[in-house]
């Protein structure tokens, strides 16, 4: 089924009028979204994109948001106009989403953020998270660290991330490149969101929630230092024993450097010495780190500097 209207992903349409609630609802802690209704739940996106629920698989196996952006590439994400985000996050103490997510065997590899706040303060999250392909791995957006967000819109005066979860109309999750800006990169492909849950300090999820078929991905640390003039160093966590690959690419996506580390398990780390796969040192400009396996992974950021 394709959406009905026509919210572009690259938020440019996020000023209209019409796509603010009428009345804020107050969100709760433990708020879950299981898409296993057979609907959207209010999950749309931009017009070229098609959005359906199958009816099946997923985390649950009862039903999952499909997002689906045919050829060509293009901007590619979903946002909620659900009433049960809309409101503060603060007051209630939510500090963190979970969510799963399934790369459903994409032409292009995707890289994605949630994003968080409203029409004039917007923040996205800078780690991006890669699924897995054709399965499904939890990931965990924490709240409570600023430094981890970049505002992609930013009202006159300025906004703090606290002041935008104060006043929250916009929840999106979209594929995005570094660095970060109102408009995203575009790619082509299908991506699925399961089990979207609103966390508080201090409150666990529900392990009947998170069937053992889920996939645990490595965890990717911010790289350092950053920025850099030489060396930097990768830590990652691989909490299965499996191949992790490692790629370095450009802001323009091209390929730096790929690295395979076979039967990594726990916690590893591997230092770039700033050159490609040919030895050619790479000129200053921003890179991104990518460190996953067959379970899924994460992308961070960071800075070259000559």
């Amino acid at each position: 089924m394709r959406a009905a209207n026509s919210i572009a992903v690259c938020l440019v349409a996020l000023a209209s009028s019409s796509l603010v609630p009428l009345a804020l609802s107050a969100p709760t802690v433990g708020f879950q979204e299981t898409w296993n209704n057979g609907l959207l739940n209010g999950w749309t996106g931009g017009f070229e994109l098609e959005y359906t629920n199958p009816g099946s698989g997923g985390v649950g196996g009862s039903g999952y948001l499909r997002v689906n952006a045919p050829p060509p590439p293009k901007n590619v994400g979903t946002r909620s106009n659900g009433a049960e985000y809309f409101g503060s996050w603060s007051r209630p103490g939510i500090t963190s989403v979970r969510m799963s997510l399934s790369d459903l065997g994409t032409s292009d590899a995707f890289l994605l953020h949630l994003s968080v706040g409203s029409n004039a303060s917007l923040f996205q999250h800078n780690v991006g998270f890669v699924p897995p392909v054709s399965g499904w791995a939890e990931y965990v957006v924490d709240l409570t660290q600023p430094g981890d967000f970049t505002q992609i819109i930013t009202p006159p005066g300025g906004a703090t991330l606290a002041q935008a979860l104060d006043t929250v109309q916009v929840v999106l999750i979209r594929h995005d490149l570094a660095p970060y800006v109102m408009s995203p990169n575009t790619a082509f492909g299908d991506f699925g969101v399961d089990n979207l849950q609103l966390v508080g300090s201090g409150v666990s999820v529900d392990p009947v929630r998170r069937p053992p078929t889920t996939n645990r991905p490595v965890e990717l640390a911010p790289p350092a230092p950053n920025p850099a003039r030489g060396r930097v160093t990768l830590h990652f966590t691989s909490p299965v024993t499996a191949d992790v690959t490692i790629r370095i690419v450009d802001a323009a996506g091209r390929l730096v450097r790929r690295e395979l580390i076979r039967g990594a398990s726990g916690s590893r780390q591997w230092v770039w010495d700033g050159r490609d796969d040919h030895g050619t040192r790479a000129p200053a400009g921003v890179y991104r780190a990518i460190a996953a396996s067959p379970m899924g992974g994460m992308s961070r950021s960071f800075v070259r500097i000559d």
